[in-house]
């Protein structure tokens, strides 16, 4: 689920505002992007916190810790 979200909101805008250009995009589309930021840095955080739960009550490393967090537009 991580990856999917990262590749569809995340990366995908990503690769075409630098297609693009970051001053040909419009306002509204670097807003959309850094909500769908923000919603994915609340679901790391969380999915980071459950792995190292996981991780720790498993003592063997299941889950990743640390996801990269993308940089603003």
């Amino acid at each position: 689920m991580l990856s999917l979200y990262s590749k569809f909101h995340i990366c995908k805008p990503v690769e075409k505002i630098r297609e693009i250009g970051s001053n040909e995009v419009p306002k509204d589309m670097k807003e959309d992007y850094n909500k769908y930021k923000r919603k994915y840095e609340r679901f790391v955080g969380d999915y980071t916190n459950f792995g190292k739960k996981v991780n720790k009550e498993f003592s063997e490393k299941i889950c990743k810790e640390f996801v990269d967090i993308p940089k603003e537009l």
